[in-house]
């Protein structure tokens, strides 16, 4: 009995995201539901996505639950991990300027691109979207800005394309985006 955990546990460790993220905010509602049952909830804040997936994987990082975008698994050793289901649906956009419309990530090439921040789910997918259309470093400019500092590059002109996702692109953000002469929302 004393090395086999047959009750639940009184407490757990919820990975969540920035202070003020869609993560954070939704780690705070499980928050007051779960801690209702009796169970205490300590939520840990962390870089985004990505980052929870690797501190959750790892085995000396001691935490229970993380929300993680899917998608984000290569290179990870996920054995020791079950996914609980899907929370909510985070799309991906990529705004651009330009008066040629863009249809297809290639014609970003050689373009500066707003891809977010290392260690967030918008920049791990964003690298995968480009490098299965041969776009890297060497090929374009690629800029770790995200939500308002990506939007006000782009309006600047300081960046071609922004790829915005879950808390980078809040509805007030993407309005004005797309209320904004020479910005398009790629199809």
């Amino acid at each position: 009995v004393r090395y086999v955990r047959l009750a639940p546990p009184h407490a757990i460790r919820l990975i969540s995201g920035l202070e003020g993220s869609t993560y954070r905010t939704t780690a705070e509602k499980y928050k007051k539901i779960i801690e209702k049952l009796g169970v205490k909830v300590e939520i840990l804040p962390s870089g985004g996505s990505y980052d929870n997936l690797h501190l959750l994987a790892n085995p000396s990082f001691m935490a229970d639950v993380a929300f993680v975008q899917g998608g984000l698994t290569d290179g990870v050793d996920i054995s020791n991990l079950v996914s609980l289901g899907t929370v909510f649906v985070q799309p991906l956009m990529v705004y651009y300027r330009g008066s040629e419309p863009i249809d297809m990530l290639a014609q970003l090439r050689g373009k500066r691109l707003a891809v977010g921040p290392e260690g967030s789910g918008t920049h791990a997918l964003t690298m995968k979207l480009l490098k299965a259309n041969d776009i890297d470093e060497k090929s374009a400019t690629l800029l770790e800005l995200t939500g308002e500092e990506a939007a006000k590059a782009l309006e600047a002109g300081e960046v071609d394309a922004a790829f915005l996702a879950g808390d980078s692109a809040t509805p007030k953000l993407q309005r004005r985006l797309r209320e904004t002469p020479g910005i398009a929302l790629m199809n």
